[in-house]
């Protein structure tokens, strides 16, 4: 499925990359349930250590690239690419957390954060393989690599050391590992279904309520559809059970 995915966006030049990361957010709503434990320990390691493997290669081949002589060095485009990837990666940042703020959330998304999120756009293997991937016969090839390869290592090296002081400096709150508890999830799932009904009685059908009619048409259709042993609607209470008691 994941292939088929990439392979249909790239037919009507979608991105690829895109189409596997929304097909795999899909699937692991089901693929779960049709898997041993063992499996899904085994499949989540194995492609750990793939990525990791592709992700050296990629930069094996950059660092190859590096040390070639065949660089065409162009101060201005160079430059410019730089300045335009930094301030374009801020307007997109900006404005996408901009309409995300304007929906109903428990938590806004800081200023602080919207700059961690805009400064931390780190350009790396996509850009080298979509450069890489130029025909010979282009006019401008070389320039247009040595420029891909000097933006990667000014945001690999300046924006990557950097960004870490960055988030202690504006002090943004990290993610903290909470301990896992049955009762907040209990507590969680009722004010759910409450808010939901609510919702309903009161007819401003918000966010709760279309949650839980998709959670409806999931478990009634897709998942009858898509999993061997279809789990019920409380199967992430038990799953979290199972890892206290297993502690």
């Amino acid at each position: 499925m994941a292939y088929f995915s990439y392979l249909f966006a790239e037919l009507w030049h979608f991105s690829g990359i895109i189409s596997i990361i929304t097909c795999g957010l899909i699937q692991a709503q089901y693929v779960e349930a049709n898997i041993s434990f063992k499996s899904h320990t085994t499949i989540k390691y194995f492609g750990k250590m793939l990525s990791g493997t592709c992700e050296a290669v990629i930069f094996m081949f950059l660092g190859l690239n590096i040390v070639h002589d065949q660089h065409d060095w162009h101060t201005g485009f160079i430059v410019w690419s730089l300045i335009l990837c930094f301030v374009f990666r801020f307007i997109v940042v900006f404005v996408l957390t901009f309409f995300a703020n304007s929906i109903e959330r428990q938590r806004k998304i800081t200023l602080e954060e919207m700059f961690i999120m805009g400064y931390g756009g780190l350009r790396g293997a996509v850009c080298f393989s979509l450069a890489a991937m130029l025909h010979p016969s282009l006019e401008h090839r070389n320039m247009l690599n040595t420029t891909t390869i000097t933006v990667i290592l000014s945001t690999v090296f300046i924006q990557g050391i950097s960004v870490k002081p960055l988030v202690r400096f504006l002090r943004i709150r990290l993610k903290s590992e909470k301990v896992l508890s049955i009762v907040e999830e209990l507590n969680d799932t009722v004010l759910d279904h409450v808010m939901a009904g609510v919702e309903e009685i009161t007819g401003q059908r918000g966010s709760y309520f279309i949650r839980e009619f998709l959670g409806y048409y999931d478990h009634k259709y897709l998942r009858k559809w898509l999993q061997r042993e279809p789990q019920n609607k409380n199967a992430h209470l038990m799953a979290i059970y199972d890892k206290i008691a297993l502690k």
